[in-house]
């Protein structure tokens, strides 16, 4: 068995072809979703102003529902050192932990 590295293309089934280009072409390129009435959502998809961390990756990660409903994610890999036990927190708070561990 070949484990699966990463996840470079998907396909999405949607209802309307140039609603959804006009999303992931003009909307996502916004620097803000909020602006676009796109709603920023954690990892318990409750309404965020922040991305989460997964703390043992680490990744910074952000949900958002396209139009059809499709709930998407845009995930980054971050430099600092993965921390096992925090499990997900809030970006402010890995932030914070950061600058901690950076005075020591």
């Amino acid at each position: 068995m070949i484990p699966i590295r990463g996840l470079f293309e998907t396909h999405l089934t949607v209802k309307d072809l140039q609603r959804s280009m006009s999303f992931f072409g003009e909307v996502l390129g916004l620097e803000r979703l909020r602006e676009a009435n796109v709603i920023p959502l954690d990892f318990n998809a409750e309404p965020t102003d922040e991305p989460v961390v997964f703390a043992w990756m680490p990744a910074a990660s952000l949900f958002f529902h396209d139009p059809d409903g499709n709930l998407l994610e845009f995930l980054s890999m971050l430099p600092d050192t993965p921390k096992s036990d925090l499990g997900v927190v809030g970006w402010s708070h890995w932030k914070s932990l950061q600058a901690n561990e950076r005075r020591r």
